[in-house]
């Protein structure tokens, strides 16, 4: 099912990846008990596991998502704090790929902000990190979100 919603608009993707970063996938609600057909809402995020995870961080960078998506009064804030823990959750696992996800997410979210140059120097630095995989989609695209920082930054 996950594979099909990957494949929809934006809502249907953000559906998917909450899907996937919880644990156990097949017992999320309110997915478990649905047609394979029903309309999924995008779902609301959920609390912080009390133990870290393995999927910590890739579950704080998608509530993040889903705080935005559904815009609450200070869903920004929120948003930026859970992507903060997400990026310290990823570089204390050494998770590098989900540590790029998390990046990738503040840096538009700074953006937004008017901080593009923090954004430019954090996606950068998270990027330099990498040694291999550059024609993954993440990479892909971060190099091009760090193109775009790039193209609108005043000349130091």
């Amino acid at each position: 099912r996950t594979l099909i919603l990957r494949e929809g608009n934006e809502a249907a993707v953000l559906v998917a990846a909450f899907i996937e970063s919880r644990v156990d996938q097949v017992s999320v609600p309110p997915f478990a008990d649905l047609a394979f057909d029903a309309n999924i809402p995008v779902p609301l995020p959920g609390e912080e596991p009390a133990d870290v995870l393995w999927n910590t961080s890739e579950l704080l960078r998608v509530d993040a998502q889903l705080l935005l998506w559904h815009d609450a009064p200070g869903a920004v804030a929120a948003a930026e704090t859970k992507l903060l823990r997400a990026l310290e959750i990823a570089r204390g696992q050494s998770a590098l790929s989900w540590e790029l996800r998390a990046a990738m997410d503040l840096a538009q979210l700074w953006r937004g902000q008017g901080r593009a140059i923090e954004a430019h120097d954090l996606l950068a630095s998270t990027y330099g990190k990498f040694s291999e995989g550059f024609g993954t989609s993440d990479l892909v695209r971060a190099r091009s979100l760090i193109a775009e920082f790039e193209s609108i930054r005043p000349p130091a």
